[in-house]
């Protein structure tokens, strides 16, 4: 027997095999997609009664990540890879859900649930699916990028990581916080990221170059803070 329940956008399914065990898969609603049936790794499974129907077909199938349910025509589309945008999509009446995990700013345990969608580049990074070391998340492509074509107030903390062959612009001295110090690289236009010793500062405001690259620092007492697009 299969039963479901929906509560805040999020879809369990709730799969009996019988009364002494059970199995729960549990898929969020992205509401960015609803409504539109995107064609990029979409897979037709047919007609299905019920959306409940078409998740217990993505349930089945592990390389789904995700599914659509139109609720006009009935049919049941299975995904690959989690669309980014609702570019090149097409209005439809429906419903759009994902396994969860896997999408920016998702919560992760580890790598391997920053997975699901098609942004590539992405790894856990304290305990949240990010851009890997040194890309940024460009929230208007929904892409990871080598650089923006504007920056932002939002960081990305880069544990024990040093970027060397940057420019030095601003040096802020000891007992500089590092709410300050990212303020003080937001202001600043050609600020890419900041080096923040723990806790106390000194804060050092740099820009990126083309030549730059990371290097890991093992006994190290700062971070690097990477500044992300609007």
């Amino acid at each position: 027997m299969v039963s479901m329940f929906i509560r805040s956008g999020v879809l369990a399914l709730l799969c009996m095999a019988h009364a002494a065990t059970q199995e729960q898969f549990v898929f969020k609603h992205v509401i960015a997609l609803s409504g539109f049936r995107c064609d990029a790794s979409a897979k037709s499974v047919g007609v299905v009664r019920s959306k409940l129907m078409c998740a217990g077909a993505c349930k089945r199938d592990v390389g789904c990540k995700a599914f659509f349910h139109d609720v006009t025509s009935g049919e049941c589309f299975t995904y690959g890879t989690v669309p980014t945008s609702i570019a090149g999509c097409s209005v439809r009446h429906g419903a759009f859900f994902k396994k969860p995990g896997g999408v920016f700013g998702d919560a992760c345990a580890s790598n391997a649930g920053c997975t699901l969608s098609a942004v590539s580049g992405m790894e856990c990074i304290d305990s949240t699916c990010q851009c890997s070391d040194p890309l940024k998340f460009d929230p208007g492509s929904g892409n990871c990028v080598t650089q923006c074509a504007t920056y932002g107030t939002t960081y990305t903390w880069r544990p024990l990581i040093k970027r060397e062959n940057t420019v030095n612009l601003e040096t802020l001295g000891i007992f500089t916080t590092l709410s300050d110090c990212m303020n003080r690289c937001s202001s600043t236009d050609a600020c890419t990221g900041v080096k923040f010793t723990h806790a106390i500062g000194p804060c050092v405001l740099k820009q990126e170059t083309a030549s730059s690259y990371s290097v890991i620092q093992l006994l190290g007492l700062a971070d690097w803070y990477s500044r992300n697009c609007v």
